[in-house]
């Protein structure tokens, strides 16, 4: 089966011959039979603030990281395939970045949306970071287990910190790999 692994770096996270990360950045990989297949990400133009561009080296940009692992279906890969290849084509302007309202956190649930992975059209917090809670919840996302019914989620310090410990920290700059406080590795 493929496997999808959400990725989130923290506020300040450091970037491979660049400055740390401002706000932190989220980002998708793809993986089939144990290769990495696709880096899914978006994020503002070097140098362009208001023009956004799609990346595919994210995960060698991004030093420091938080990763969560799910099994997708063929159709759901092939899905994130196509929206990589052509946002536009399912309503996300990848032309144009703001970080309030089409960010890599916009396009990571787009992705997830057009995966059958976000059925409620969530468009998460403008900070990554504080996106792991929300992220947490799938693939419990697209079943009826209770919580804010107008989003599908659960209540905000009751699920979610039941199961948000399915992150797990990763590092590339000289230490080794290790679980974030309180969270504990898959």
């Amino acid at each position: 089966m493929p496997i999808l692994i959400i990725k989130v770096a923290e506020p300040n996270a450091p970037i491979k011959d660049s400055d740390p990360s401002i706000a932190g950045h989220a980002w998708l990989s793809l993986e089939k039979e144990g290769v990495s297949t696709q880096l899914i990400g978006f994020g503002r133009n070097e140098g362009h603030y208001f023009i956004g561009k799609t990346y595919n080296d994210d995960d060698t940009r991004y030093q420091e990281y938080h990763q969560r692992r799910l099994e997708i279906s063929d159709e759901q890969y092939q899905k994130l395939i196509d929206f990589y290849n052509n946002p536009p084509a399912y309503g996300f302007d990848s032309s144009s970045y703001n970080v309030l309202t089409n960010s890599c956190v916009d396009f990571v649930w787009k992705a997830l949306e057009v995966a059958g992975l976000n059925p409620y059209g969530f468009e998460g917090n403008p900070v990554p970071i504080s996106n792991l809670g929300a992220l947490s919840a799938l693939p419990y996302f697209t079943s009826s287990f209770g919580g804010d019914p107008a989003t599908g989620l659960p209540w905000p310090n009751d699920t979610f910190d039941s199961i948000r410990s399915d992150f797990q920290r990763i590092t590339t700059v000289g230490s080794p790999i290790k679980p974030m406080c309180g969270f504990k590795p898959i």
